[in-house]
């Protein structure tokens, strides 16, 4: 393997363990105060508990507060499969859709496209390799977490009210050719590492991290 790449992952997992170990030094002594995202995703998600969750279509769900819900898992096994909902239903109740939660669709290849169009924030490495994933719609969603989508196989993505992209959100999405996000004002190291870009639009960033574009 070539000598520079091996410096370069090297560098970056230092990178990552340093990141870690401030968020572990900002850490509360009471760690029974901590929810599962405290560690890996900086996005201030609600915490999870057994008894607020539900499955429609395949997808878990938890209920948050004021009629919302999050998905925090699923059992997606039907190939070719489209994800595409606002609301969902349980008990007669309408809950609304706000949030994929950490590693919700983690590794799901049979997902080929997903339309959430009430979800304003996406988790740590929700759909990362979903190799199949080429369509995504979020055109209320504000934050990207680490890694959501690295490595699938999305061509255009277009976000027009994110405003922070997270760490390696879309590294080696190696067909990745248009990125838009009109409103996105930081995009976070590696965030598009190893894409295909050909026209990215950022009229209102005002941070860049490290290779973000490398």
């Amino acid at each position: 393997m070539n000598k520079n790449l091996l410096q370069d992952r090297f560098n970056r997992k230092k990178q990552e363990l340093d990141e870690l170990q401030k968020q572990l030094d900002s850490l509360p002594e009471d760690t029974q105060s901590l929810n599962k995202n405290t560690l890996k995703n900086p996005l201030s998600l609600p915490p999870v508990t057994d008894l607020q969750q539900f499955t429609v279509d395949d997808i878990v769900y938890v209920i948050l507060e004021n009629g919302t819900c999050a998905i925090i898992d699923n059992n997606i096994n039907t190939p070719n499969t489209s994800i595409n909902v606002s609301y969902v239903e349980n008990l007669g109740k309408n809950y609304k859709v706000i949030a994929v939660y950490d590693d919700a669709f983690n590794s799901n290849s049979n997902i080929i496209s997903v339309t959430l169009p009430e979800c304003k924030t996406i988790g740590y490495q929700s759909f990362i390799v979903c190799s199949n994933l080429t369509t995504v719609s979020f055109p209320e969603c504000q934050s990207i977490g680490k890694s959501a989508f690295s490595g699938c196989a999305l061509t255009t993505v277009s976000f027009p009210k994110c405003q922070t992209i997270g760490y390696s959100a879309f590294e080696s999405c190696n067909y990745l050719t248009i990125v838009l996000f009109p409103k996105c004002q930081t995009i976070h190291n590696y965030a598009f590492y190893q894409c295909a870009l050909t026209t990215v639009s950022f009229p209102k960033c005002q941070t860049i991290g490290q290779s973000a574009f490398y």
